[in-house]
């Protein structure tokens, strides 16, 4: 269940065994988007709901993959200074 799996369990994949694991893992609920570029969080969070209004959450099983997940939703805005042109 690391996602790293083997050259012969990939062959095996049928389309069935794909359209399965999308509906179960693909949930706005347990996905993770990342904005990159020039907006803030105001102006992007507006435009992102619209957009995914109509994607239904759901349960997902759990997974322990060793990493960390925030308790709820969470923004990261990095503050790059412009990069100067060159002309």
């Amino acid at each position: 269940m690391t996602g790293s799996g083997t050259e012969q369990s990939v062959a095996a994949m049928k389309r069935d065994d794909l359209v399965k694991y999308h509906a179960t893992w693909f949930k706005p609920n347990n996905a993770t988007l990342i904005v990159v570029g020039d907006t803030t969080l105001a102006e992007i969070k507006p435009k992102l709901e619209t957009l995914f209004a109509r994607w239904p959450r759901g349960d997902v099983p759990a997974k322990k993959t060793g990493g960390r997940r925030s308790a709820g939703p969470a923004a990261y805005l990095p503050d790059r200074p412009p990069v100067p042109s060159r002309a």
